[in-house]
């Protein structure tokens, strides 16, 4: 490649990266990625026993206040509802084993069909007390 050809891609590349914004910028102009939105509604558990998982599920949501209303081990899926004050909150849990000794658990909480994603501390809840839950029905007291 001769010079003035290196020359002429380096001070395009200049221009174009000089022009180029970051996604810190624009603020809160772009919509949350996939990526974002399930990180604070996903955990992995150690769960090495089967017949555990939807046991636990349905243990959690009942103690925090829910009612379940349908539950599938073929679907991995767990759902429920509660409701306080005027509005009506729902949950929908999934679960999918890892592997042998792991199973990921997702939880989406919905509020009158608003998305509740931006409440961290009631999904650090739930997974607070659905690691509390395994443990208990692993050790055959729930």
């Amino acid at each position: 490649m001769s010079i003035k050809t290196l020359m002429a891609l380096s001070a395009s590349w200049a221009l174009l990266s000089g022009c180029a914004s970051s996604p810190e910028s624009f603020g809160s102009q772009f919509p949350v990625t996939v990526l974002q939105d399930r990180v604070p509604k996903s955990r992995v558990l150690f769960v090495d026993q089967d017949g555990v998982v939807a046991k636990a599920i349905v243990a959690t949501l009942q103690d925090l206040g829910f009612q379940v209303d349908f539950s599938s081990r073929d679907l991995n899926l767990v759902t429920g509802w509660r409701t306080g004050g005027q509005l009506g909150e729902k949950v929908t849990v999934t679960y999918q084993r890892i592997d042998k000794d792991f199973v990921q658990f997702r939880a989406n909480f919905s509020n009158d069909g608003d998305d509740m994603s931006s409440q961290a501390v009631l999904y650090q809840d739930f997974f607070t007390n659905l690691s509390k839950s395994v443990f208990l029905a692993k050790n055959g007291i729930l």
